[in-house]
């Protein structure tokens, strides 16, 4: 909205603007609306509490305060709004402006606002639509498209009518696009040159020699590729990504490509070329020119790109296996590792689906209601925590967020199963833990149960923050050794442990806890599906099958316990499994966008843990994957174990593929651990569990190009089988 009311006040004053577009503003409250909002104020208990504490502070009162007003200051007087709107479209202009859905408190008002400017009558100078089941941040493909074809619309008829905005013509460099029309005075949330002014011509031949002699980009990733295979691609990426026109170094992604044009585009692709192409060499390449030297089996010379052939420094022979010798676990149908494994075993499922009666309350119920949402989610047996038993004061638990907890009573039941008390003095314990990100306080604690700069929101903040995880649990377990917080996202978990790794190899420490919590608030909420993203359709997260739309995030925590083997033998220690190698990087700027995985890094890390722990990928016989579910995501991690095994002969089917998040979804920061307590369980029981849901399998897997193979039911792993 503070856009749109940017480019509202900008086309006041300047006179060159001819056309305005408006998404979701023109907010004017009526003195009804003004009550209504008063009532809501009045209604609210949060607002009397606060009421009741300045008539009786219990302390010296804070200066300042929250502001409350609904409408900020910048936004006009209707009064003013309205002459402006008249004077305006009296000089000409014309107004597009288009109320959206959403999940916010103006949402059951703005038909109303927009009743309100068709009452006006300003003419059809003013187009308006009000579409109540678009949300605000146009998330849905059609709803894009939706928005796409009304600006094309709106333009056509009045600036732009020789120009069809949905076919956008491929232009080779001697090329040049103009046109006679009042384009360039058409401001849509910027300035442009006036027709006073207009845009210097580019006519190749009126450049100097040195200026036709420069090349048109950088030319690191240009060699040589056929022309009519870049053209083709050329073609294909500008249907899909219309109206915007690609170029030749421009990414797929950052010209707007989501994961399932992605598809649509590998798709196009397959037909046009008469030649498979995968959606994960789109991934791979995002840039038509990198795809065109991938299709022609040439290198992608791209500079930020980890190379696979760089040394890995090797294990020393003194570098000895770390051992796990204690592990628990709270996740969705399992308060223990013991409850997991025979859930896994059977190949079981604990997402939970929520009638309408169980959802939070504090759900909005446009959201609810919105025939997308999916009203399920893995959740834990609830956060029953025993305060004193921690020497925790009860108003200090409230405040604390329950993923801190939670870990907390993970971690003891962590060392509980190694055989060790925190209060035993004679071993240098460390900790190294993260959380997920922290909604309990947002939604919570500071929705006024706290004031604002007192002592007792920094009280709640300390309690909430992440970076006292670790320092938290070394001072309420009286642990010696270091106190680290770790936070990479989904990865933190399985960072947490590298680290903690590291640390007993490099004799900072007798034993290491290492793991990871996440909770959501509100515990009893679902979340709303769209088309190419992240999250199910259906509730189910089905890693590596052909019909898996998406993840499904759950709360849960895992801890492991670990320890020098040699100490583990020394002292007795039950060893559920060893830690010979890891691999940690980061992929740089080579994959589609930030948030994207990417093939090469991956791959990478794979190499770097099998060459530390000295083994060749035909030792492995099982490989417990990230696997979301996704149908972008599993193609590109199996491409990416496909890499690490190019250089080694392996058997067909010798190494089975699972994922733990097709049994009780993705818990984020903590999903790393679970993954290896998954793993660690296979090892002691010798028994490969059945992957949930995987079938019929995915054939973007390409799983007759390699060694790897899906189970379908329990199987009894090789002997002297290791796994990754």
């Amino acid at each position: 909205c503070s856009s749109a009311v940017d480019s509202y006040y900008f086309a006041r004053t300047e006179p060159r603007v001819k056309g305005v577009v408006m998404i979701d503003s023109f907010v004017y409250p009526t003195l009804s609306h003004k009550l209504l909002f008063l009532l809501q104020k009045v209604s609210s208990w949060q607002r009397w509490k606060r009421l009741l504490k300045k008539l009786w502070p219990s302390q010296r009162p804070q200066q300042g305060g929250p502001a409350y007003d609904l409408f900020e200051a910048n936004y006009p007087h209707p009064l003013q709004a309205r002459d402006d709107l008249r004077e305006m479209m009296a000089k000409g202009t014309q107004f597009l402006v288009v109320y959206t859905g959403g999940f916010s408190p103006y949402f059951s008002y703005r038909g109303q606002f927009a009743a309100m400017l068709q009452a006006a009558e300003f003419g059809p100078q003013l187009e308006l639509h009000h579409w109540p089941q678009t949300d605000h941040l146009f998330t849905m493909l059609e709803d894009k498209r939706k928005l796409l074809e009304s600006l094309k619309h709106w333009l056509n008829k009045n600036f732009l009518e020789a120009v069809d905005l949905r076919t956008p013509a491929i232009l080779s460099p001697a090329e040049t696009w103009s046109t006679d029309t009042e384009s360039s005075a058409v401001a849509l949330f910027a300035t442009g040159p006036s027709a006073e002014e207009p845009v210097p011509h580019s006519d190749p031949a009126s450049l100097s020699d040195a200026e036709a002699a420069a090349p048109l980009a950088d030319t690191a990733l240009t060699a040589p590729v056929d022309d009519s295979l870049l053209r083709e691609i050329l073609a294909v990426y500008t249907q899909i990504l219309a109206p915007l026109i690609p170029e030749a170094e421009d990414s797929f992604f950052d010209q707007g490509g989501s994961s399932l044009q992605a598809i649509h585009a590998a798709a196009a692709l397959s037909k046009r070329l008469s030649r498979p192409i995968s959606v994960v060499d789109i991934f791979a390449a995002p840039q038509a020119h990198a795809l065109a030297q991938l299709l022609r089996d040439k290198p992608i010379a791209a500079a930020s790109a980890p190379d696979l052939s760089a040394p890995v420094t090797p294990r020393p022979e003194r570098e000895e296996a770390i051992a796990i010798i204690g592990m628990a676990c709270l996740v969705p149908g399992a308060k223990s590792w013991q409850e997991l494994w025979n859930l896994i075993e059977a190949g079981g499922e604990s997402i939970h689906r929520f009638s309408r009666e169980e959802l939070d309350p504090s759900l909005p119920l446009e959201l609810t209601s919105h025939p997308n949402y999916v009203a399920a989610r893995g959740i834990i047996a609830g956060d029953h925590f025993d305060a004193n038993f921690f020497g925790i004061r009860p108003r200090e638990a409230m405040f604390t967020d329950p993923q801190q907890r939670i870990l907390l009573q993970t971690c003891w039941q962590a060392l509980e199963d190694a055989g060790y008390s925190a209060s035993r003095r004679e071993h240098r314990i460390a900790v190294y833990a993260g959380v997920g990100s922290n909604t309990y306080f947002s939604r919570n604690i500071m929705q006024g149960h706290a004031d604002v700069h007192s002592e007792e929101e920094l009280q709640a903040m300390i309690a909430n923050d992440k970076d006292f995880v670790a320092t938290r649990l070394a001072h309420i377990l009286d642990l010696k050794g270091p106190a680290v917080s770790v936070h990479t996202a989904c990865s933190t978990s399985l960072v947490a442990i590298i680290e903690a790794v590291k640390s007993l190899l490099l004799g900072d420490a007798d034993m290491a806890i290492a793991g990871a919590a996440a909770v959501e608030a509100p515990m009893a909420s679902g979340h709303l599906y769209q088309d190419g993203g992240i999250f199910s359709r259906d509730g189910q997260c089905r890693p590596f099958a052909a019909d898996a739309t998406g993840t499904m995030f759950s709360d849960g925590a895992a801890v492991v316990v670990l320890k020098r083997w040699s100490d583990a033998l020394r002292d007795g220690d039950h060893v559920h499994a060893l830690i010979k190698g890891w691999g940690i990087n980061n992929d740089g700027a080579s994959k589609s966008s930030f948030a994207a995985p990417s093939v090469v890094g991956q791959a990478d890390a794979i190499e770097r843990a099998l060459q530390r722990a000295a083994w060749t990928p035909s030792s492995i016989g099982y490989v417990e994957c990230h696997g979301t579910g996704t149908p972008i995501g599993d193609p590109i991690e199996v491409e990416s174990l496909r890499r690490a095994y190019a250089d080694v002969h392996a058997p067909a089917a010798s190494c089975a593929l699972g994922s733990i998040k097709a049994n009780i979804g993705h818990l984020t920061a903590a999903a790393g651990a679970i993954g290896l307590i998954k793993a660690a369980l296979i090892v002691a029981k010798g028994v490969i569990p059945p992957a949930r849901g995987a079938f019929p399998l995915n054939p973007e897997l390409r799983l007759d190009r390699g060694p790897f193979y899906i189970p379908r039911d329990n199987i009894e792993s090789r002997d002297g089988n290791y796994l990754l």
